[in-house]
């Protein structure tokens, strides 16, 4: 349970907890709140719950191998990006800066991966298609591997069967799936977004 008073930060009046504000800018952090607010009732002054009790000094997973001060000046938060107006916390040697707020966040989802599975999506990634679905040769033609043509298997021209536009199609969906598979390993979007161009 937190407690009624704020006992971290420094005001020079009383800061006493309040439910239900509604929202609120942080005079702290200077990030939106909402709800719960540590207020000074003299002159309006509001600090998130965290923001209002925040330790000094702490030790995030955001940034485990050294300890975090607790700061008031203007930076940029690394882990969302925006620029910190008020309180947050850095590393000095590092020059790591986040906000109070920003080190309660749930750590990002990663994905464990083999290494020959990351080896073979940056290979399909250079190939730029499957092969085992078979190459283009040219248009309207498609080879499947391993298929060696026999000299008395060429199909004369005009027989040439348009290729199954179902099979392009599952194709094209693989393809798409192994950029986006690689993009999720990666965090690389640019093979996605030239999937679709």
């Amino acid at each position: 349970m937190s407690p009624s008073k704020a006992e971290v930060v420094q005001h020079i009046h009383p800061l006493t907890k309040v439910d239900g504000v509604g929202r609120y800018i942080c005079d702290g952090c200077k990030t939106e709140g909402f709800g719960r607010t540590y207020r000074c009732s003299s002159c309006n002054y509001d600090l998130h719950e965290y923001c209002a009790t925040c330790p000094p000094t702490l030790l995030s997973m955001y940034h485990a191998h050294h300890e975090l001060r607790l700061i008031h000046d203007r930076r940029g938060c690394d882990i969302c990006d925006e620029t910190t107006n008020g309180l947050f916390y850095q590393c000095e040697p590092c020059g790591f800066d986040v906000h109070p707020l920003c080190t309660q966040q749930p750590p990002k989802v990663s994905h464990s991966t083999d290494q020959d599975e990351v080896q073979e999506l940056r290979e399909v990634q250079e190939l730029g298609e499957f092969q085992e679905l078979g190459e283009v040769q040219e248009p309207g033609e498609v080879q499947e591997p391993g298929e060696v043509q026999e000299p008395d298997e060429v199909e004369e021209p005009g027989e040439v069967e348009e290729p199954d536009p179902d099979r392009l199609r599952k194709r094209d969906v693989m393809y798409i799936g192994a950029r986006v598979a690689w993009a999720c390993m990666t965090g690389d979007v640019a093979g996605v977004i030239s999937a679709f161009l």
